[in-house]
């Protein structure tokens, strides 16, 4: 860099030429152009993203997010860190991995979505579930398919127009079933007695095969994921240990449960298998099938307090217990085309301690003292079959549909001081053995319903008879 000086004569040229001088930071003896560095002369300033050192000048960059700088060369990084996420919410953003852990409460996901219009980077997620609605989608943000309990749901997360979509892209986590058969390193034995992975997996070579739980005893807890209902078939027997273990997203073929507890996170008990209890115990969030049989081996089944469940097109036997075979406690549970019956619990087939519970099209007889008795709560008996239906404590009995009862009754609780309800949905047929005296009354809903062929107006009643009589 130079300024112009005074006038010179310039012997060759043959005229006056301006001379030069140096500028600042420049240093000029005879003809040799020089930087002066500091402290000589005027030193250079650096500016943004510049470094000065000497006579040097080098760029003086920090990396952004998925950027690498190595000497004068810019990079993009293709991999990032996975972001362990904790806390009752949590917000995701494009183009980033999050770890999150749903497994001892709730947690929210939200999203910082671009504008309408606009789309950013996709993200992901590895969502480690434990029950159903754990996970709960906040603003921003989409669920696309339901994510799977008691697994780890790989997601990709597509961002735009304002929202980001959550796709549930695989259950792949932990230890990897390869072998059907074996107690060796890659089989399902293995994994449940030595593997330190909670999550055990399955690859897509032993799709259509039956694995055999190899009568194994879990080493700690286990959520075993499979790769569908008709892909992955678990048989035999299988101690489920001290911890949770669980099993989802599979079939059960003719499986003993000789100790633990194994939870049905989402399972299928095809027609002629049966699942049997024999030194264990089983609990339930979600378990269909065609027909397939569940026997209690004296044992009863409990949903806990809070949790949501289904259950379709099984059959429930030989449970016993000081409550039901089955007892809900504060719980949302469906039973659609269920058979309940030979058990012999002290309060019947099932107990449902408040809550809502719903029998769609099922069968609840011989199951000794009642097939369904309530305590607080409602309970739905949408069309179907049930022989002696009690309730008690302000619980409501709801009728519904074209359904079958035997005898409903309402048991005076001294220590509670109030007896139970029904309630009778307008254009319900009640096809009555007995009688309808809950203690509490009878509402018939608008519209009337019919009992015994006989038409009753709505309207509240004490009792109906077996004429279809109302009083």
């Amino acid at each position: 860099m130079s300024t112009l000086g005074k006038p010179a004569f310039d012997p060759i040229l043959g005229k006056m030429r301006s001379a030069l001088k140096p500028g600042a930071g420049i240093d000029m003896s005879g003809g040799t152009v020089s930087v002066i560095t500091p402290p000589e002369g005027v030193p250079y300033v650096a500016g943004i993203g510049i470094a000065i050192h000497g006579a040097t000048v080098e760029a003086d960059l920090t990396p952004g997010y998925r950027t690498d700088i190595a000497g004068g060369t810019i990079s993009f990084n293709p991999s990032a860190d996975i972001v362990t996420v904790t806390g009752a919410s949590v917000t995701i953003q494009p183009d980033t991995a999050y770890k999150i852990y749903a497994t001892t409460a709730a947690v929210t996901i939200n999203a910082n979505a671009p504008a309408a219009g606009k789309w950013s980077y996709e993200g992901h997620l590895e969502i480690f579930v434990a029950g159903t609605g754990y996970v709960v989608t906040g603003t921003n943000v989409v669920l696309a398919n339901a994510l799977e309990p008691d697994a780890v749901n790989n997601c990709v997360v597509r961002f735009h127009d304002g929202v980001a979509i959550i796709d549930v892209e695989d259950h792949i986590a932990g230890y990897i079933v390869v072998s059907t058969s074996g107690t060796t390193s890659g089989t399902l034995p293995y994994g449940i007695t030595s593997a330190t992975q909670e999550y055990l997996a399955f690859d897509a070579t032993t799709n259509g095969a039956v694995v055999d739980l190899g009568g194994s005893t879990a080493s700690g807890e286990k959520h075993i994921v499979g790769n569908g209902y008709t892909s992955t078939t678990l048989t035999g027997s299988v101690d489920c240990g001290t911890s949770k273990f669980t099993v989802a997203n599979l079939s059960l073929q003719d499986v003993i449960v000789g100790g633990g507890t194994m939870t049905l996170g989402d399972a299928y008990i095809p027609s002629g298998s049966t699942v049997a209890v024999s030194g264990g115990g089983l609990a339930v969030e979600r378990v269909t099938g065609d027909g397939g049989v569940i026997d209690l081996g004296g044992t009863n089944v409990n949903i806990s307090s809070g949790a949501t469940a289904s259950v379709s097109s099984c059959t429930f036997t030989s449970g016993t217990g000081t409550y039901g075979a089955i007892t809900t406690t504060k719980a949302t549970v469906s039973f659609d085309s269920v058979k309940i019956t030979g058990n012999t619990a002290n309060r019947g087939g099932v107990y449902i301690n408040a809550g809502y519970t719903e029998f769609k099209n099922c069968f609840l007889s011989g199951n000794g003292n009642a097939d369904i008795s309530a305590a607080y709560g409602s309970a739905l008996l949408s069309g179907g079959v049930c022989g002696y239906y009690k309730v008690d404590h302000d619980a409501e009995a709801i009728l519904a549909g074209n359904v079958t009862v035997g005898r409903l009754m309402g048991q005076y609780v001294s220590s509670a001081g109030r007896f139970g309800s029904v309630t009778i949905i307008s254009g319900a047929v009640v096809n009555l053995t007995s009688s309808i005296n809950p203690g509490g009354g009878i509402t018939v809903l608008e519209g009337g319903c019919t009992v015994n062929g006989n038409a009753i107006a709505a309207g509240t009643y004490t009792s109906i008879d077996s004429t279809g009589t109302p009083t």
